[in-house]
């Protein structure tokens, strides 16, 4: 799990966590995303990963 070295990896990957920075960054990163962007998915489609991932495609494409 180095593809983040910098970053903590979640307690659980299935659940976007905006509330913990180090969290958000994580997700940021992983997502290709702002904080922003992050933190609007969440509140548009819940905490869920693939939810918010997919949330997310459809905003950039």
């Amino acid at each position: 799990m180095s593809e983040h070295p910098h970053k903590r990896i979640p307690n659980d990957r299935t659940r976007v966590n905006v509330h913990d920075d180090e969290e958000a960054a994580y997700w940021c990163a992983e997502l290709d995303c702002s904080t922003e962007e992050l933190t609007e998915a969440v509140s548009a489609v819940g905490e869920d990963v693939e939810n918010v991932r997919l949330h997310l495609s459809q905003r950039h494409h």
